[in-house]
């Protein structure tokens, strides 16, 4: 990945713009194809490794896989994919919370959008994508 990376974000910056990793969260029974077995150690893989690259490269991270496991952390009983690889609702809508507080700098809390979520759920979603990325700005390059 750090090659692809590299290049990615000088095309970016050649163009002017500014790039942003969004961090991706972990299969769920990890990669056992590369010795990342379940879910947890393939995440905390993917986490060092965009933290790596990101802080060699000075580009800000969206650190949507971070929040998927507080999340998970938090609400063990809740399932955030659709099958072994790709969200479901819940997932995809803690990813696009944690991009809206990456990107805008603020809590989505403030939002009633709540897709195809019970309420108390997606604000709790909500909370936990905040924390993730406005408590540690630093961390993600913000």
């Amino acid at each position: 990945m750090y090659p692809g990376a590299r290049e990615l974000v000088r095309q970016i910056r050649a163009l002017g713009a500014t790039p942003v990793f969004l961090q991706s969260s972990g299969n769920r029974n990890g990669w056992p194809e590369n010795s990342l077995f379940g879910y947890e150690n393939m995440q905390l893989a993917i986490i060092q490794g965009y933290s790596e690259i990101a802080d060699e490269l000075k580009v800000p991270v969206a650190p949507v896989g971070h929040a998927w496991y507080v999340t998970m952390k938090e609400i063990p009983q809740l399932d955030l994919w659709m099958d072994d690889r790709h969200p479901n609702d819940h997932g995809a809508y803690l990813a696009a919370c944690t991009l809206y507080a990456t990107l805008f700098r603020e809590s989505p809390e403030k939002s009633e959008y709540t897709a195809t979520l019970p309420k108390d759920l997606a604000k709790e979603l909500q909370k936990l994508a905040a924390e993730t990325v406005l408590q540690n700005l630093e961390k993600w390059n913000l």
